[in-house]
């Protein structure tokens, strides 16, 4: 699937490689990283930072409540 994401990330991205300096993944929530696993919109920063060779940045923003 990593690999998938990856063809996907490249093919479909709507900016080009020097319209961006940085990736910032909103934070979930503390519930749903517990109950799945891992953050989801980390997992897809990485993927975006290691194709468009950019920067996570994850204390640039941090969530202060839950919303649904």
């Amino acid at each position: 699937i990593k690999d998938l994401w990856q063809k996907q990330i490249k093919k479909n991205f709507p900016f080009g490689k020097e319209d961006f300096s940085g990736i910032v993944p909103v934070p979930a929530h503390f519930a749903k990283v517990v109950s799945r696993g891992f953050n989801q919109s980390f997992e897809i920063a990485k993927i975006i930072s290691r194709n468009f060779n950019k920067k996570i940045n994850i204390i640039l923003i941090f969530r202060l409540f839950f919303c649904i």
